[in-house]
């Protein structure tokens, strides 16, 4: 039998945002669609390429550890 291809299986994220941080992602949502002349970038894109960025440059790991740490352990 063929190999079929799937199209792959989407889940849900729901993420609760204080307003300041919703307006931080509506601001960086605008300046990138301007960037990369995409003028209807949603929001969904920009946490995607985030994750894979993130996800794909070792460097950032460490940056966003000490991020986490502080959340956790405090400044």
């Amino acid at each position: 039998m063929p190999y079929e291809s799937r199209k792959p299986r989407k889940v849900r994220v729901t993420v609760d945002l204080e307003e300041d941080d919703y307006r931080m992602l509506k601001d960086l949502t605008g300046h990138l669609a301007t960037l990369s002349g995409n003028p209807v970038l949603r929001d969904s894109a920009v946490w995607r390429e985030m994750l894979r960025v993130t996800a794909e440059n070792p460097a950032l790991h460490a940056a966003l550890a000490t991020r986490l740490r502080l959340l956790v352990e405090g400044p």
